[in-house]
């Protein structure tokens, strides 16, 4: 992620320009007016039908791929649709791009009042959401998903082993972590993933390899050197 000069990360920046975020001197919340924005969002996807809202989507995306995402996610999670609109509405009024606001989205998860548990998650992973996932492989034609658990021998395994192979975020691909108990209905229906570690593999929105337990570190590096490659 891009640094700035006093060492904030360039996109807290501008989402604190704007007032997506506050900037205060110990931790980064969402502003008031964009909760209100976020409120007012999902109060309306709950009066709209489906086809309502995918025309209320093609104000902002012109991408039928994001747009079934979008809506698949609303399922299960109506704010995480309502936080892309928001943000979108932002990005109409000449604050952001719509390429902020795709960035923008993966990131939202790092600031509400419940943040996903990181304790196992890899250095260079983001931990986010369950619910995100649909979304955020659509967003990034190519992600890893790291599906952890907690007393996991295998779990702090593959995370060391994930911390050696990446010293830092890479430019190629996403990378993404997520606490499996938290989300395990959804893994198990979506991804048939059932407990943990499991390791994803995403390209184009569908799982192009996976590998579950511990493994040896070379195996690791060997499919995410392949999948770099695809």
């Amino acid at each position: 992620m891009t640094v700035s000069e006093d060492g904030t990360p360039q996109l807290v920046k501008e989402m604190v320009d704007a007032d997506v975020l506050t900037d205060p001197a110990e931790s980064y919340r969402f502003t008031q007016e964009f909760t209100e924005r976020c409120e007012t969002f999902e109060a309306e996807i709950e009066s709209l039908s489906r086809s309502q809202l995918r025309d209320e989507l093609a104000r902002f995306t012109s991408s039928s791929a994001e747009t079934d995402a979008l809506l698949d996610v609303s399922d299960r999670a109506p704010s995480t649709l309502a936080e892309f609109l928001a943000l979108s509405e932002i990005a109409e009024e000449g604050a952001l791009t719509q390429t902020d606001v795709l960035t923008m989205v993966s990131a939202l998860d790092s600031f509400g009042e419940e943040t996903p548990p990181s304790d196992g998650s890899p250095e260079a992973f983001l931990p986010v959401s369950g619910e995100r996932i649909p979304l955020l492989v659509t967003i990034y034609g190519k992600a890893i998903v790291y599906v952890w658990l907690d007393d996991c021998d295998p779990c702090e395994t593959v995370r060391a082993d994930l911390d050696e192979i990446f010293d830092d975020v890479p430019d190629d691909m996403a990378l993404f972590s997520v606490y499996g108990p938290d989300h395990a209905s959804l893994l198990a229906e979506e991804y048939d993933v059932n407990g943990g570690p499991a390791v994803l593999f995403f390209r184009d929105r569908e799982i192009d390899a996976r590998l579950y337990g511990a493994q040896y570190q070379d195996v690791l590096d060997t499919e995410i050197r392949k999948h770099r490659d695809l």
